[in-house]
């Protein structure tokens, strides 16, 4: 019973008072005294909350009552583990087995296990005291080894950021500063063809608006005629104030005849007639050739006047024989090489005069046509010596606005011909013939292929084809021979018959037809012009000497800038129409 208890009572205090292992010194009475003092909280499994025990007397010899009936304790019943009184004992411990608590107190006191208690305690003490001490020494320092071990490794972490950190900026700046000159450079290309485009165009603005300008002054300088006008108007007056008795008509005759012609200028009336006439027919045309937009004034009184001539032989990069290929900008030409060391494909700015090799040929393939499909691509014919079978693989090529070249066009043959001509239509799409065939091939740039063939019979391509804004097509057809090709394959031919060789070149803004011929008898290069209906407007408008006894020169170009040009092999002459009044 003893045992029991003690170890009872060491369990719980070992579970809610663990302030008693630093107590020094157990002894037996403090053993009693701490059982007393945790009696009030003791309570068995079925007599919890119901029996309180109180304590009455502080010293050592203690009296005890029950709580319930207020009488003294006397048992303690070892099955419900609680001390009763006489009354607890008849009313519910009947078949209980009891002791006396005086029995059960000497029966502890006797009992070697509370000395064995008490060692146990003092063991657990010491062992408590020396946990103390080895904390009070070790933990400082296994706390100090803690924070050294984390604080070394969150200061490589912090460090190892930073240096993440720092990568990754220095990786962002180098791709922020790669992009920056990728941009700039972009900037710079894009302004460069920007440049290109709006410059020629604020130029040609400006010359049209000086034309204006120019027209507007030769009318007010007609203020003249009006003057002169008010002047025939006072004599006419004068005269009608003369009689025939009048002595100042008879001794002032000459002045009264001179009077009377002046009334009749037919000169400051012609002048004044042939302004009204300009005037009224003055307008402005725009559109496009070669994907350039340009625009100028159209007026019946015009007259093609030299306003530039260029020597090919004084170009930084010098042509011996050039050959008009076609146009590619505003102002520029495409220009091949005739010569047998060269053959490359130039490009002539003929408002800065610089000439530019941008493709190097070879005497086995040379360019002999081009034209703009948009800002970035130039389509192209050209002359391959030596193909053979049914197709022509490398003589219609597209190139970039570099003259890199991006596609090759095949074109199918039925005929020995190395020559490919090309043109580019309203609708952006590449028209394509081959010399001595009756075809014309529509072909999409952006895949190459063929959409459609125009056949048409009775005559066959023998030069350069040029597409109207109507969507028909001149291509030559003979010596001086020009035909009109429709789109259903209907053909129309006009001679032009001034000399003895022409070539043909269309201008799509008013889709006049520009001839330029030579005549062996005359020794001369002409130009005219004439409808795609056949009807001739002029003829030898502009020209130049050409004794040459083989017609091997190149057709005239207008540009977009309505600029005519031409090329007699050492010089390029540069024309441009200006207003006569």
């Amino acid at each position: 019973m003893y045992i029991f208890a003690v170890i009872r009572y060491l369990g719980y205090v070992d579970g809610c008072m663990t302030d008693i292992w630093y107590r020094p010194q157990a002894s037996l009475a403090r053993i009693d005294r701490m059982i007393t003092d945790m009696a009030s909280d003791f309570s068995g499994p079925f007599e919890r909350g119901r029996v309180n025990w109180r304590r009455r007397d502080r010293g050592r010899d203690t009296s005890w009552s029950c709580d319930k009936h207020s009488k003294p304790v006397r048992f303690y019943c070892e099955y419900h583990v609680v001390a009763i009184c006489d009354m607890c004992v008849t009313e519910n411990h009947t078949r209980c087995n009891l002791e006396t608590i005086d029995d059960l107190l000497d029966e502890m006191k006797r009992d070697k296990t509370v000395e064995e208690g008490n060692k146990h305690l003092l063991d657990l003490q010491a062992c408590i005291q020396s946990c103390k001490e080895i904390a009070d020494s070790r933990l400082p320092l296994i706390r100090s080894a803690v924070q050294n071990a984390y604080d070394d490794k969150i200061e490589r972490e912090i460090n190892l950021k930073r240096e993440k950190e720092r990568v990754i900026n220095e990786d962002a700046d180098d791709k922020i500063r790669r992009i920056n000159q990728e941009r700039e450079a972009k900037l710079r290309l894009c302004c460069q063809f920007c440049d290109k485009l709006i410059i020629p165009l604020k130029q040609q603005k400006s010359e049209i608006l000086e034309e204006i300008t120019r027209i507007n002054g030769i009318t007010k300088l007609e203020t003249n005629l009006e003057m002169k006008r008010k002047m025939v108007c006072e004599k006419r007056d004068n005269v009608k104030k003369l009689k025939q008795d009048d002595k100042y008509l008879i001794r002032n005759t000459r002045q009264v005849l001179e009077l009377l012609g002046s009334l009749h200028d037919e000169q400051g009336y012609q002048s004044a007639w042939c302004l009204l006439n300009t005037l009224d027919r003055l307008t402005f045309i725009k559109g496009h050739i070669n994907s350039s937009f340009c625009g100028r004034l159209d007026y019946p009184s015009m007259q093609w006047k030299l306003i530039k001539t260029i020597e090919v032989q004084k170009f930084e990069n010098p042509l011996n024989v050039p050959k008009f290929v076609g146009l590619v900008g505003y102002d520029s030409i495409a220009v091949t090489n005739h010569d047998s060391n060269d053959m490359g494909l130039y490009v002539i700015d003929l408002s800065l005069g610089t000439s530019t090799r941008v493709v190097k040929g070879t005497p086995g393939t040379f360019f002999v046509s081009c034209s703009s499909i948009d800002r970035y691509r130039v389509a192209c014919g050209k002359f391959c010596k030596g193909c053979t079978g049914d197709v022509l693989d490398n003589c219609v090529t597209i190139h970039d606005d570099k003259w890199n070249q991006i596609r090759t066009i095949p074109i199918p043959r039925k005929v020995n011909c190395d020559y490919a001509y090309v043109d580019v239509g309203s609708d952006g799409k590449i028209l394509a013939a081959l010399f001595g065939q009756s075809n014309i091939h529509v072909i999409n740039p952006a895949d190459g292929e063929i959409e459609n063939t125009i056949t048409f019979t009775g005559k066959e391509v023998r030069g350069r084809i040029h597409a109207l804004s109507s969507g028909s097509i001149i291509a030559r057809s003979g010596a001086c021979e020009v035909t009109v090709i429709a789109r259903n394959g209907e053909t129309n031919s006009y001679i032009y018959d001034e000399g003895d060789f022409s070539l043909f070149r269309s201008e799509t803004l008013t889709d006049t037809i520009f001839v330029t011929n030579w005549c062996k008898e005359r020794g001369r290069c002409t130009v005219g012009q004439m409808s795609s209906e056949g009807i001739i407007k002029a003829k030898g408008v502009v020209g130049y000497d050409d004794r040459s006894t083989t017609f091997y020169r190149s057709a005239c170009l207008v540009t977009p800038s309505g600029k005519l040009v031409l090329c007699d092999e050492k010089r390029i002459f540069v024309y441009k129409k200006e207003c006569v009044l």
